[in-house]
């Protein structure tokens, strides 16, 4: 007997992504701490396991490392804290989040993202 292989494309929702900062007000002190925090909700149609992952991007690129999105039904959330603020530190923090099912043979992901601006003084 044959067999037969079938490849199904799964096409996952982009999922909503937002980011909140806790600053006492709109512009941090140089020194102080900063956390940002990601939050991504998936659409509830998503009903086979998926891998959600954080990518967090600073100004000028540089890429930070963020805690693992932890898992709340289908809400996410991934914090990054930025320690005694410098100068260097101060532009657009993106938050990506590619989504991935967790079976796939191949990498076929959706990626969703939200961008907001640090400024110290």
């Amino acid at each position: 007997t044959a067999s037969v292989i079938t490849n199904v494309i799964v096409q996952i929702p982009t999922p909503a992504v937002s980011i909140i900062a806790a600053i006492p007000s709109q512009v941090a002190p140089i020194g102080s701490n900063v956390t940002l925090t990601c939050n991504i909700t998936l659409d509830p149609s998503v009903d086979s396991a998926v891998m959600v992952n954080t990518l967090w991007i600073g100004p000028g690129g540089r890429i930070y490392n963020g805690t693992a999105p932890n898992k709340n039904g289908f809400s996410y959330q991934s914090i990054l804290t930025l320690v005694s603020l410098k100068t260097t530190d101060v532009g657009a923090y993106n938050c990506s989040v590619p989504v991935t099912p967790a079976n796939s043979l191949y990498i076929i992901s959706t990626t969703g993202s939200a961008i907001i601006q640090v400024l110290a003084q």
